[in-house]
């Protein structure tokens, strides 16, 4: 349990670095991979693979950020001036 509150509260300390260096948007996909992981380790360990509506939620999720990331870049190239 020790080893487990060290290696979460250095995540979190990783996490408020990263986030002081770049923007939240560029670093969302990276907790997409939560899913991921969390998927292969209940699989490995315990034989449990989600069942159907948790896999829809998941691609609601992922869906919902990566049309937020592609809204966000197309704002940004709309604001940004044009070199004539």
């Amino acid at each position: 349990m020790a080893a487990i509150s060290v290696m979460a509260a250095t995540a979190h300390i990783f996490l408020i670095m990263a986030l002081q260096h770049t923007q939240a948007s560029v670093l969302q996909p990276f907790s997409y991979m939560l899913l991921v992981w969390a998927t292969i380790v209940g699989f490995v360990f315990f034989g449990d693979f989600p069942d159907t509506f948790t896999i829809v939620g998941a691609v609601v999720i992922v869906t919902t950020g990566l049309y937020t990331i592609y809204r966000e870049h197309i704002r940004k190239a709309e604001t940004l001036p044009t070199a004539e």
